[in-house]
């Protein structure tokens, strides 16, 4: 059986091998292809409600959205071409434009014409109340032949799967890695369920790390409560810019937010996932988030970074963009703790601590799980912020088929029901 293939253990082997860097070139110039639409939203709405954001094509299909709690900053990623970009508040909840909602767009509205690898940052939308919008812009007041709810198929939300999907496996995981543009043209990123959403369970989503996929999770699902809590899957291409990951992350808990109307969620992240996670927490209290994360998990989660990242960035043919926020001395690291998790939110940190054999002595700093050492996994900032500091004795991988780790799971699920 093939085990999960960690950012330091591919490093070692393609160091060796140097197969992953030559579909790591070729993904990277068609990643460089992406361009940032970005602005401002401007909202002098006093009900407070979600602001949706929508990027249309030319002929003025939804791609993609966002999802806003107050005005700010918004950005989207695009390939060239030309674009639309349109904002309305959604004053009852209910994902559709009604004339009596604030509403904007970009111009008048004005086509915006993206080159290759460009960044956009001046498409600022302003909302305006329905009487200057119906002045303003006429054209969107025309009744329309039939009312369409709001649905971009960028990504998966709530597609129903087996924790045996076959987009779950490591080569479409090994894929996310090095050729994460290839990875979400051909097997697609998102949130899945196991079940059909049901109100009276709490969600926890479940975060892979570098080179992983949901799957890995099978143990730890099969033994928590299916009666209290229903399994949210995330899968990513890993190789992204762990940043821009948690971003995207952040977006989805919002657009299922607005879609489920759910309270509580929980998260629960292993290695890399764990700065994916906290990356989506800290953007979630930035944008003043209205729902309440009860609980958040990571384990093994290298929160002190990885001296491999950094010595990729140095002497790798070509660099994988998550190394770049990996690396112990990143702006990303440094910044991932000036945001304070959210009020009401508690955190747990499990590390591990079983050094796989033959891999400790590629370590020059000390203990480790035979991928991340002790040090990074028990980053001050890191411990300071948790409620509860706990070790389990395995390695980096097979912690996430342990039972140790599932009983101290399920013990701090409980708590988190308690409180």
């Amino acid at each position: 059986m093939r085990t999960l293939m960690s950012l330091f253990t591919i490093l070692i082997l393609v160091f060796v091998q140097g197969c992953g860097f030559s579909k790591l070139k070729q993904d990277l110039k068609e990643l460089e292809t992406v361009s940032t639409i970005s602005g401002t939203i401007i909202s002098e709405s006093p009900k407070n409600k979600p602001i949706f954001i929508g990027l249309f094509s030319i002929d003025k299909e939804l791609l993609r959205y966002d999802i806003k709690y107050k005005s700010g900053h918004y950005e989207f990623f695009a390939l060239p071409g030309t674009y639309y970009i349109a904002a309305f508040e959604d004053a009852n909840e209910d994902f559709i434009f009604q004339h009596n909602e604030y509403v904007g767009v970009y111009g008048s509205p004005d086509p915006i014409k993206v080159a290759a690898g460009s960044n956009i940052d001046t498409i600022n939308v302003t909302l305006l109340t329905p009487e200057k919008a119906k002045q303003a812009m006429p054209q969107i007041y025309r009744k329309p032949e039939k009312t369409v709810k709001i649905e971009a198929k960028d990504v998966n939300l709530g597609e129903i799967v087996k924790i045996n999907d076959p987009r779950f496996s490591i080569e479409n995981a090994e894929m996310g890695l090095w050729e994460p543009f290839r990875f979400i043209n051909e097997v697609g990123a998102g949130i899945f369920f196991m079940e059909p959403y049901n109100s009276k369970k709490i969600p926890i989503i479940f975060v892979h790390g570098a080179g992983g996929h949901p799957g890995q999770w099978a143990y730890i699902i099969e033994h928590i409560d299916r009666t209290r809590f229903q399994p949210w899957l995330a899968y990513y291409p890993s190789g992204l810019r762990i940043g821009d990951i948690g971003n995207a992350l952040a977006e989805a808990i919002t657009r299922m937010k607005e879609r489920y109307k759910f309270d509580n969620i929980i998260i629960i992240a292993h290695s890399m996932g764990g700065l994916v996670s906290r990356s989506a927490i800290n953007h979630l209290s930035k944008m003043k988030y209205p729902g309440s994360i009860k609980l958040f998990v990571s384990i093994s989660t290298p929160w002190g970074g990885h001296s491999a990242a950094a010595q990729g960035i140095k002497h790798a043919p070509a660099v994988v963009p998550a190394w770049y926020d990996m690396a112990p001395e990143s702006p990303f690291i440094a910044s991932l703790y000036e945001t304070p998790l959210p009020k009401g939110t508690n955190f747990y940190l499990i590390f591990s601590h079983k050094s796989r054999s033959g891999m400790s002595g590629l370590f020059k700093s000390g203990n480790n799980d035979g991928v991340v050492t002790l040090r990074s996994q028990l980053s001050l900032p890191a411990q300071k912020a948790a409620v509860n500091t706990h070790g389990v004795y395995e390695d980096h991988v097979l912690i996430l088929s342990s039972k140790t780790t599932s009983d101290t799971l399920n013990d701090f699920l409980k708590r988190s029901l308690e409180k």
